[in-house]
């Protein structure tokens, strides 16, 4: 499937992968084409829920083919844990 993957900048990209993926390999794809630490990476879903269980099936979040997820940056792993603050700023956005 091909997931959108839009930056709050506005830029966007497609990252194509399996319908039986995990969070944690859409982090990872995300990561190797961008060039980006994958450790820093929040993925968000347009209704604003945060993709943490990194073992979770991207299909029970209700990602297909077509659907955006959010990409954002904590300014360090600690950040993670804080998730408070992205979910804030999401629903700001939507």
């Amino acid at each position: 499937m091909k997931v959108i993957v839009e930056i709050l900048t506005g830029r966007f990209f497609y990252i194509e992968i399996e319908e039986d993926a995990t969070v944690e390999k859409l982090r990872r794809e995300i990561a190797a084409v961008e060039k980006f630490e994958g450790d820093r990476l929040v993925l968000v879903l347009d209704n604003g829920k945060l993709l943490e269980d990194e073992k979770q099936v991207l299909a029970e979040h209700g990602v297909g083919d077509g659907s955006v997820v959010y990409l954002h940056f904590a300014s360090n792993v600690e950040d993670l844990d804080q998730h408070t603050e992205v979910e804030d700023c999401m629903f700001s956005i939507l």
